[in-house]
């Protein structure tokens, strides 16, 4: 039985010049759990709130949705929040009191269940999600995993047939990313809730979902099992650019080109390269391993900071204690860490929004003190928030760019550079997360900083346009500017990062080349390693695994 039929659906935003939505016909079955896939700007966001009245953006509808064989229009407020739930990709856009029961008990008292009811659900689902263990905090003192946990622990607790998730696990780490699907998964499992997710991190979730939906352009391209649209989506024209953010394994699958059957996880992955790759015992681990990377020369120091400790108020715990680090120019440094680990604090230090207790920061062999009336804002350092929207004052993407740089040329020569062409005439704030990011990150680099921070730059950005910021900052840097990132995205940082580190109780624990850095992990590393490490390769992303496997031998089925 379908939950959701959609029939014939396309949607306009208004003033577009394309639609966002184009003739998509769809059936969702009844106790399924399907993920949808596609670049940034295909539709995907737009479609799933469409399949929930209240989120219905503005614009020129045609075609219908039915749920459970009726107008979804139809559903009363009561029904709607009773039956669909939604999980946003921002944990504290969705929380609404201070207190975790409060959060927890918030819709179960708007729908008018009586008091027994509500402590019997509240204490099941705090005890499934293992939120009992904080269960009387403030909702603001969360981590990022945590409050992302209780959205959707106050979804469930509503009991609702259909579960929507909208890149869910975005700003979360990949230790909290990784509990927050595998969650998903078991309400699947156990409750038989339907659930419907976008979803950029596909290693954890992909295998586990029953249908595969690609959509491109906001039209759906194909649709099947996880392991058939693999399959197909590696050799299709159409979907490769969807197939860039597909698991390692699929991607490893698809460019030795050995034929089989395609695997779909770390495990299966790691099967199918023991059975495909000739390793005679003349060629060595170290032969056929990553080549390392030439070290850049160093451009003189961007950033360096000594002993230095902060905190938010007088009387709270150190976010930062005893922290040292340097960054230099032409340089792509990584951050990473878990969810309050202190990295978005570290980049509010670098650029002067956050000020030290004690500890010492230069720019550019400067203390940042010495920078007065707003000059280190002036070439010298630009930031992109976590929260591209902080950026946006106009109503169109243009305008955003032209009040930054009124000389034409830049203007130009960034959007061609960030790919925000079909963005211009959109009102930021209609655009996709990922757009959102484009439209921010252009605006930013008409400042033309040396130093640029940036804070979760890749959130809700696909794998196509990750792999074009990566060319744009190793452009900048071969220019000799300074590129310091916040990000949980392990993927992206060990394609793109000349160094990373990692931040852990309020200081730096490791650094190194990507090679270095991920190679000795287990948890903080990509999937490409993780399927590598079992048959003695060192390469930390697909691209360099499948060079090295070509180089060792294939074996075709």
């Amino acid at each position: 039985m379908a939950l959701f039929s959609i029939k014939n659906l396309s949607f306009a935003y208004p003033g577009a010049k394309y639609r966002a939505l184009d003739n998509v016909n769809l059936e969702i079955k009844k106790g399924s759990l399907t993920l949808l896939c596609g670049r940034s700007g295909c539709g995907k966001t737009t479609l799933l709130k469409h399949l929930k009245n209240e989120l219905t953006p503005y614009g020129t509808v045609d075609g219908e949705i039915l749920f459970e064989d009726k107008p979804l229009k139809n559903l009363t407020l009561m029904e709607s929040a009773q039956k669909i739930g939604f999980v946003m990709q921002n944990a504290d856009n969705q929380i609404v009191t201070d207190k975790v029961y409060s959060e927890l008990a918030f819709g179960l008292e708007s729908l008018g269940l009586d008091g027994g009811a509500i402590k019997r659900r509240i204490a099941e689902m705090a005890s499934f999600f293992g939120i009992h263990r904080w269960f009387r905090f403030d909702t603001h003192k969360l981590s990022g995993g945590q409050k992302q946990m209780l959205n959707l622990a106050s979804v469930m607790v509503m009991q609702p047939e259909a579960l929507l998730l909208d890149e869910p696990t975005a700003q979360l780490d990949p230790i909290a990313a990784g509990e927050f699907l595998n969650a998903v998964i078991r309400i699947n499992n156990n409750f038989g809730t339907t659930v419907i997710i976008t979803e950029h991190r596909l290693d954890e979730i992909f295998h586990a979902t029953d249908n595969v939906i690609i959509m491109n352009g906001g039209a759906v391209i194909d649709a099947g099992t996880p392991r058939e649209t693999a399959a197909r989506a590696v050799i299709s024209q159409n979907a490769q650019s969807a197939a860039r953010a597909f698991p390692a394994a699929v991607r490893l699958y698809g460019g030795l080109g050995t034929g089989g059957e395609c695997p779909v996880t770390v495990k299966e992955g790691a099967a199918y390269l023991k059975k495909h790759i000739n390793r005679p015992p003349s060629v060595s681990k170290k032969n056929i391993a990553e080549p390392v990377a030439s070290v850049k020369k160093n451009g003189g120091s961007a950033v360096k900071i000594t002993e230095a400790f902060f905190r938010y108020e007088r009387d709270s715990e150190d976010v930062l204690s005893d922290l040292s680090a340097s960054f230099s120019f032409g340089e792509i440094t990584c951050v990473l860490g878990g969810n309050g680990s202190g990295k978005t604090t570290l980049l509010g230090c670098i650029g002067g929004i956050n000020k030290l207790y004690r500890g010492r920061i230069e720019i550019s062999g400067r203390k940042i003190e010495s920078y007065k009336n707003g000059s280190l804002y002036d070439g010298v350092i630009s930031s992109l928030p976590q929260n591209p929207e902080m950026l946006f004052v106009n109503n169109t993407v243009i305008k955003e760019l032209e009040d930054v740089a009124g000389n034409a040329e830049d203007i130009e020569m960034v959007i061609q550079e960030t790919g925000v062409a079909g963005l211009l005439d959109s009102h930021p704030f209609d655009l996709s997360g990922g757009e959102q990011q484009k439209a921010a990150l252009a605006k930013i680099l008409l400042t033309k900083p040396k130093i640029i921070l940036l804070d979760e730059p890749t959130k809700g950005l696909d794998a196509f346009y990750k792999q074009g910021l990566s060319a744009l900052l190793k452009k900048l840097t071969a220019n000799g500017v300074a590129v310091i990132i916040s990000t949980h995205d392990v993927e992206f940082a060990a394609t793109a990062a000349d160094k990373c580190m990692l931040l852990f109780d309020g200081a730096v624990l490791s650094a190194g080349s990507p090679v270095d850095f991920f190679g000795g992990n287990y948890f903080y590393t990509s999937a490409a390693n993780r399927i590598a490490r079992s048959a003695g390769f060192d390469s930390v992303t697909v691209e360099t695994l499948i060079e090295a496997c070509l180089a060792a031998g294939v074996k075709a089925n």
